[in-house]
């Protein structure tokens, strides 16, 4: 009982637990769904899992990773002058909470229409009916683009270099935090030779000349999908048209605001089930049909509960069995925690 208490506790305060919830638990008052979940809704509202609505989706997206290969601060100025990486993480935080404390659908967190922006986040964003303030506050997009942490700048400046963007790198990221696939890495037998890329002008020939050689064909027919749709995006995640010359950027003061030069951007793809989209409007639609849905929630309660125990379950059938439940309350994001807490990938870990 005192374990799973202290289990309980540290997942939603990351504290010792009071002597209240451990007697609470001798006494079998959280020994059911039910009751675990008037728990948690209780601290939820009693601001007692502040500590879980702030920390998980951080962990979960990765966020202390958001300046590892930070956008050029010469070519993106807004970025570096404004400390806007610290607006992005909150922006996903706030977004997260919000799901939380409103016990929205869980898929909503990954293609919602809406977000939470401020004034340095609204100019990235390319938006201009926003209080000129640092307040967040929730925001309706209205151009089928944004919202979501798929629409999110933390996640579209994670996922860039400094300078480029990479579908790859977005690729694989969604695949492994938002769909639960794990991609192979290239074999270490294989000999990759270097495609001839002098006459490529875009990311996409590049790629479509890398995977010419047989031996990476097979792996980005699979990966290459996931990533094309957020071309759009440039390293810090404002909306662009065209590609522009990294070098010439980099000696502009404008910024992202260089749209009507360069290569016009293609951010279509198909993928191998068939399945095909010409932009990320498209593709965010198809992230929305049930196995999609399905996959980001099963992704969902993997990562809380890889947060929880420190390790990646690897229990498939009781992770179909939290899902199931889950669907059964149409997703709701409290009762998808409750079912993971109430779950033995939980208690008995």
């Amino acid at each position: 009982a005192e374990r799973f208490a202290t289990k309980f506790s540290y997942l939603t305060q990351s504290t010792i637990p009071s002597g209240e919830l451990i007697a609470s638990v001798e006494s079998g008052n959280l020994s059911s769904f039910e009751q675990i979940r008037a728990e948690l809704r209780g601290r939820i509202e009693a601001g007692q899992a502040d500590e879980l609505l702030r920390e998980f989706p951080q962990a979960w997206l990765q966020l202390d990773r958001i300046n590892f290969m930070s956008p050029d601060p010469d070519a993106y100025p807004l970025y570096d002058k404004k400390r806007i990486n610290e607006d992005m993480i909150e922006e996903i935080v706030a977004l997260f909470s919000y799901a939380v404390t409103e016990n929205r659908p869980v898929p909503e967190l990954l293609v919602s229409d809406y977000s939470f922006v401020n004034a340095d986040l609204a100019k990235v964003y390319g938006i201009e009916d926003v209080p000129s303030d640092s307040i967040l506050r929730k925001y309706t997009f209205k151009d089928g683009r944004r919202g979501g942490f798929i629409g999110s700048g933390a996640f579209l400046t994670l996922t860039a270099d400094t300078l480029t963007t990479s579908p790859i790198h977005r690729a694989v990221y969604v695949m492994e935090n938002f769909m639960g696939i794990h991609p192979s890495p290239p074999p270490s037998d294989v000999d990759i030779s270097e495609p001839d890329i002098r006459s490529a002008k875009t990311i996409r020939e590049v790629l479509v000349a890398h995977r010419s050689d047989p031996s990476c064909a097979g792996c980005h027919q699979t990966i290459d999908p996931f990533g094309y749709a957020f071309e759009n995006f440039d390293p810090m995640g404002a909306w662009r048209e065209n590609y522009s010359n990294p070098d010439s950027k980099a000696k502009s003061s404008r910024a992202s605001n260089d749209q009507n030069s360069g290569i016009p951007i293609d951010a279509s793809a198909t993928f191998l089930s068939g399945d095909q989209y010409k932009d990320i409007k498209e593709f965010r639609e198809l992230l929305k049909k049930p196995a999609s849905r399905d996959r980001f929630v099963r992704c969902f309660i993997t990562k809380l509960l890889t947060y929880a125990n420190g390790v990646e379950p690897d229990n498939y059938s009781a992770i179909d069995t939290i899902l199931k439940r889950s669907a059964e309350h149409d997703y709701k994001i409290i009762e998808t925690m409750a079912a993971v807490i109430d779950s033995p990938l939980f208690r008995e870990q």
